[in-house]
């Protein structure tokens, strides 16, 4: 089951592959891939601990509860990806109406059809948060880490984006 919730996120990710990312720009990035997700699967675990979970209440038990711990971690991160689909959106509008181009062969299509895009990036983002929802299930930390490492690819190319937007 936990295999086809990656397979998925992972075809979702190769579908979602913005236009503007080139083979070049993320195999000099590999070497900081892995140290920047490391580094921000640490920072989310201490954050989480740092952080006084509030107290919800069961409408069914009418009792109260704190949330179960790294749901915290994993809402932040659900936000994260919704932000990163949306800036993906931006970033590549303002690189093709600059002169860019679309890399990924299955996008070029729908990013002339700005409604159909922006579509698109929402699925993506919902199918992405799914999965790590059902992923989260039997393995909480594989499902944060799996949306560090989703949310990771995305910030970098929404900056490489941004970069091609500016020449």
């Amino acid at each position: 089951m936990v295999a086809r919730v990656l397979a998925g996120a992972a075809l979702v990710a190769v579908v979602s592959m913005p236009s503007t990312v080139h083979a070049q720009d993320l195999a000099h990035s590999v070497p900081s891939i892995a140290s920047t997700l490391a580094s921000a699967f640490v920072n989310a675990r201490a954050a989480e601990d740092q952080v006084a979970a509030p107290i919800l209440l069961r409408p069914s038990a009418g009792t109260f509860e704190t949330p179960r711990r790294g749901a915290l971690t994993l809402r932040s991160m659900y936000m994260a990806t919704a932000a990163m689909q949306m800036l993906d959106v931006h970033s590549t509008v303002k690189a093709l109406d600059r002169g860019g181009v679309e890399a990924n062969p299955l996008m070029t299509g729908l990013v002339q059809h700005r409604v159909a895009f922006v579509a698109a990036k929402a699925s993506v983002a919902a199918l992405t948060i799914y999965a790590a929802k059902r992923l989260a299930r039997n393995n909480r930390v594989g499902a944060i880490a799996t949306m560090v490492a989703m949310n990771s690819a995305y910030a970098m190319i929404v900056a490489n984006n941004y970069r091609i937007a500016r020449r």
